[in-house]
């Protein structure tokens, strides 16, 4: 059963005939079933061949629906999306792809773990850059600090960034792991960190 709607604005439907309203909605005027909704909802069932629309006293805005009753529609059957196929991928196919979501989430979580190693190759006072990501835009700063953090797993890399593009002064929970200005500090995975050139 397939349902169209138009807005109703002054006076203009108030004598729409059903073959007009076969130019609209693609129904049959045997297969059509009228009526009045506001917010949605059933106000009115026109269900009077005889009556005009304005007998209805219609408000602006006042949906009309057309409910389509053609039992030989094909377009109610398009609607119903439960008749769709769905594509299913089976477990070996998406094991074999080189890259998947649950790929990802196991190498994430491998970052996080304490197995990581110790990112020598980054030092205090070295320049980096972070690359921008969604939302962020690119970021450069100097290093102030490389270790843990409590409460996170796997190493960090504390940054004083040249501008206030940043999220803390150097403290996280109430405990300090280097100096700057409000806004001007921020914590990063060492993967994400691009070291300048020296």
């Amino acid at each position: 059963m397939a349902k169209r709607k138009i807005k109703l604005i002054s006076h203009s439907y108030f004598f729409l005939r059903l073959d007009q309203l076969e130019l609209f909605v693609g129904t049959a005027p045997n297969h059509q079933r009228l009526q009045l909704r506001i917010d949605g909802v059933v106000s009115v069932e026109l269900n009077d061949d005889s009556a005009t629309l304005g007998s209805y006293n219609p408000a602006d805005l006042q949906e009309l629906h057309v409910v389509d009753e053609d039992p030989n529609n094909e377009i109610a059957s398009l609607q119903d999306i439960s008749k769709v196929e769905k594509y299913v991928m089976s477990e070996e196919s998406y094991n074999a792809r080189e890259t998947t979501y649950r790929k990802w989430k196991e190498e994430e979580a491998k970052a996080k773990g304490s197995d990581e190693p110790f990112p020598e190759h980054i030092q205090k006072g070295d320049r980096v850059t972070v690359p921008a990501t969604e939302g962020v835009e690119e970021r450069h700063g100097e290093v102030a600090y490389v270790g843990t953090i409590d409460g996170s797993k796997g190493y960090w890399i504390g940054i004083k960034f040249d501008g206030p593009n940043g999220k803390n002064d150097g403290s996280l929970k109430g405990k300090r792991y280097f100096q700057c200005e409000e806004n001007y500090g921020g914590f990063v995975k060492p993967n994400k960190v691009i070291l300048a050139s020296k």
